[in-house]
């Protein structure tokens, strides 16, 4: 990153803003997080087999099989629906930036606000 804006000067900053892997504070996030993802999966069968036998208590789960047609493009549907700022948290997300006006000095957030 410095090198890029300092030694070379092909950008005036550069902004990385990444998420830190662990834990998600959505019930769907701590669900999956007992899913072993490195069975192997021959045949998307496997997976229903998988999601339907992982979880005993307090209740098995119900892996519901879907055919291509059903599936949406969501993202785009919701866009006009909803704020895109979220109100709870999902995950820790990191920032860091360096920029041409500071030359010694790199720029680290523990928290990010989307802006």
């Amino acid at each position: 990153m410095h090198y890029v804006v300092h030694t070379v000067k092909r950008l005036e900053s550069i902004k990385i803003t990444f998420p830190i892997r662990g834990y998600s504070y959505l019930e769907c996030g701590k669900n999956m997080g007992l899913v072993n993802l490195k069975t192997r999966m021959k045949v998307p069968n496997d997976w229903y087999e998988l999601l339907r036998n992982f979880r005993k208590n307090p209740n098995p789960f119900i892996a519901i099989e879907m055919k291509q047609s059903i599936v949406r493009d969501w993202t785009k549907f919701f866009k006009t629906k909803f704020v895109s700022k979220c109100p709870f948290p999902i995950q820790s997300i990191r920032e860091i930036i360096c920029q041409k006006d500071h030359s010694r000095l790199l720029s680290y957030r523990f928290s990010y606000s989307g802006t």
